[in-house]
């Protein structure tokens, strides 16, 4: 709106005529003063107080081309049910203000549209001015109206005193009573719909009328694929419920692991009917031998705590990268229980390279024991028959050369002893360090 103050002279004579009015107004409200004495504390006669209104205070910013507005504007105020005047539907009947002074563009009316305009839904107020005397341009946007005219909201537009709220809110155990002027009414919350229960001693019970602990759940049912136990869900649906024997963990309705009834101990399903793809493992003996256990504390933990065994997840990649494990986070962990897994292959691999030892030394001593009997044999005594392969030496005359060719056949035969005695101990010295 572009609108310029053409009649200054009528804007001072009004300005005049204010003042001569707000004089007489002083003047009769000081002789009424003078007439009226002031109420005493013994005085019976009490102040009637005034009923709240209908009305509220809104105040606005004006802007008349493009700089602040000073003078007195004539104003309209119309209610829409939404934004839009041009689709949405007035309410109630527009309220005209006139003659209102804005001073450096700020303005404040007093507007009444009745209670029956604010029955809860939003309003927006639509907003029309010019200068006194001018033809009035509509302003754009609507302005929404907020929580202050919705106190009009709160007020019992029937005055029937049997829907006025009380005060009256107590707590007898687990039911609330609400008392207003149409009577009590009481509300156990302490059970919701017979299967959620709240005891007075602040224990809650699923489906169990008397919780023994803080919180006690008797299931709908034990099957996996059933609707009892405590669900967690996002990507898997992850249940922990009790199957009738034990403390089951489901994922996707396949019980993954459970704690045993009876002794505690921690069960992985490994039924065969569960697998695929099975494979012997292998030997494991020379990555298991790469193996570097470490002692540790968590960053969490302080010096003085007791150490951690194990292994660090990163080493035991680069030689079991099955054992591996990374989280959503990126962190890597160990499946520690196949740890048992390899320390049994192990063994077994180890105990089959014992047994070979074995049997390769049971072998050397059956070749030394018939070293030794043929030593035994080569010895000549002076009515022995000569051994075997000593003949012709000992058919000659003098018996001289039949001893020496004893003797050195002897020597060589001891040589021999000696030999495959250090080829033992050789080898069991390389199966003891292996």
């Amino acid at each position: 709106m572009k609108r310029k103050l053409s009649h200054p002279r009528l804007v001072l004579a009004l300005l005049v005529l204010f003042g001569a009015l707000f004089g007489v107004s002083w003047v009769y409200g000081q002789g009424n003063l003078a007439r009226t004495p002031l109420a005493g504390p013994n005085d019976s006669a009490a102040p009637v107080a005034a009923p709240l209104g209908t009305a509220f205070t809104y105040q606005g910013e004006l802007q008349d081309q493009s700089q602040a507005a000073n003078g007195v504007y004539d104003f309209s105020f119309r209610l829409f049910d939404g934004p839009n005047p041009l689709s949405d539907n007035p309410v109630g009947t527009p309220v005209a203000v006139n003659g209102v002074d804005v001073v450096d563009g700020i303005f404040t009316v007093e507007l009444d549209f009745g209670a029956s305009p604010f029955t809860g839904e939003a309003r927006w107020l639509e907003i029309s001015v010019a200068r006194t005397g001018g033809s009035l341009t509509t302003l754009s946007p609507t302005q929404p109206l907020t929580a202050v005219p919705y106190a009009l909201y709160g007020e019992d537009a029937d005055a029937n005193p049997a829907n006025e709220l009380n005060t009256g809110i107590n707590f007898t155990g687990t039911t609330l009573q609400i008392t207003d002027a149409g009577g009590t009414l009481s509300q156990n919350l302490g059970t919701f719909n017979g299967n959620l229960i709240v005891t007075t001693n602040g224990r809650l019970g699923v489906r169990e009328p008397s919780p023994i602990t803080d919180v006690q759940i008797t299931q709908s049912d034990g099957l996996i694929g059933g609707t009892g136990g405590l669900t967690f869900s996002r990507s898997t649906n992850w249940k922990i419920m009790h199957t009738g024997s034990h403390l089951s963990f489901v994922e996707n309705n396949v019980r993954r692991s459970y704690i045993e009834t009876g002794t505690g101990n921690y069960v992985i399903t490994s039924d065969v009917a569960l697998k695929k793809d099975v494979q012997p493992l292998g030997g494991v003996l020379d990555g298991v031998m790469q193996l570097q256990p470490v002692q540790y504390h968590y960053l969490t933990q302080s010096e003085d705590a007791a150490q951690n065994y194990g292994f660090i997840a990163q080493d035991v990649a680069g030689v079991f990268p099955e054992l591996a494990r990374t989280a959503e986070d990126g962190t890597m962990g160990l499946a520690y229980t196949d740890f048992g897994v390899l320390a049994i292959a192990s063994i077994q691999e180890q105990q089959a390279q014992i047994d070979a030892l074995q049997r390769e030394n049971e072998a050397l001593r059956a070749e030394l024991d018939e070293i030794r009997l043929m030593v035994g044999q080569g010895t000549i005594s002076a009515g022995g028959a000569p051994p075997t392969g000593l003949s012709v030496a000992a058919s000659q005359p003098g018996g001289f050369v039949a001893s020496s060719m004893n003797a050195w056949s002897a020597l060589l035969l001891l040589s021999v002893v000696l030999a495959g005695v250090m080829l033992m101990w050789n080898r069991q010295q390389r199966g003891q360090a292996s």
